[in-house]
């Protein structure tokens, strides 16, 4: 089946819903739902589109998984959320958990020289990163 914007596709107990991101790309995210618990998956994106910023304000998530590819940026970034704008978007959307990924080599280096100051619930995902999600 064809996956199409913001039109959940069920699969037993889990619905997944994919959402529009921005990149130069067609690129989604997706929302996944299992027993209350709900999950956002936003990789390869620079900001959010509105109607998505919309839709995840009403999703709530839980746990937020977003992009987050380079340091704090004095131009807008291309394709890739800086660290500035990842966390705007962490704190409009809320969710008690976020995880920051698709880091880069110059994101790394800027947090050791900079210190990782995240707000709280706010924490740079690493490999074999695991959580559960309740």
């Amino acid at each position: 089946r064809r996956l199409r914007k913001f039109e959940p596709l069920d699969l037993g107990a889990l619905t997944i819903t994919p959402v529009p991101l921005i990149h130069s790309k067609p690129t989604l995210g997706f929302c996944i739902e299992a027993d209350g618990a709900r999950l956002a998956y936003l990789t390869d994106t620079v900001g959010l589109p509105p109607a998505t910023l919309e839709f995840l304000q009403g999703f709530r998530p839980d746990v937020l998984v977003l992009d987050c590819t380079h340091p704090p940026m004095e131009a807008a970034p291309r394709n890739h959320n800086d660290l500035s704008l990842a966390l705007a978007i962490c704190d409009e959307l809320a969710a008690p958990r976020a995880f920051l990924t698709h880091l880069s080599h110059d994101l790394d280096a800027w947090l050791m020289e900079n210190g990782a100051n995240l707000p709280e619930g706010v924490v740079i995902a690493n490999d074999d990163k695991t959580f559960v999600l309740e």
